[in-house]
């Protein structure tokens, strides 16, 4: 499996045991409740067959932010472009994003075709379950005032 990648002059992209580590190429202020595009100065070419599913890094959860959406996949179909992380403010107060800091971590994983198909289960889903007795309806229930 291989991974093509290039980055710009300040773009880094390290790998430690199979885990893609990504950093911000450009220092970036995210206030809160807000969405941000963090640049990597990176950019990646996918073997067909292969994703690479990107979550937050916990260095930036210490900071109050997680990447938007929670996981974002890049497969062989995207185009080849610069990679931005959209990364939210979740804290009440701004974060700075400094050139080098550590935002994502990716791990590639093989595609496998999925079969779909229906089938009739052999026994009943409430197979097993004792049902309770009935309730008595409030019409059947009769009350005596004294």
């Amino acid at each position: 499996m291989r991974v093509l990648y290039a980055t710009d002059k300040i773009g880094n992209l390290t790998v430690t045991d199979n885990i893609f580590v990504f950093t911000s190429s450009k220092g970036v202020e995210v206030q809160p409740g807000e969405i941000k595009k963090i640049p990597t100065g990176v950019i990646l070419r996918i073997e067909e067959g292969y994703t690479l599913t990107l979550t937050t890094h916990p260095n930036l959860v210490v900071k109050v932010g997680q990447l938007f959406p929670a996981v974002s996949i890049v497969t062989a179909a995207d185009p080849e472009d610069y990679l931005f992380l959209s990364v939210h403010n979740l804290g009440r107060n701004p974060f700075r994003i400094m050139s080098g800091d550590v935002i994502a971590r990716g791990v590639v994983t093989p595609i496998e075709p999925v079969n779909k198909e229906s089938y009739t289960p052999e026994t009943s889903a409430r197979a097993g379950v004792p049902r309770s007795r009935p309730q008595r309806r409030n019409s059947e229930i009769e009350f005596e005032v004294r």
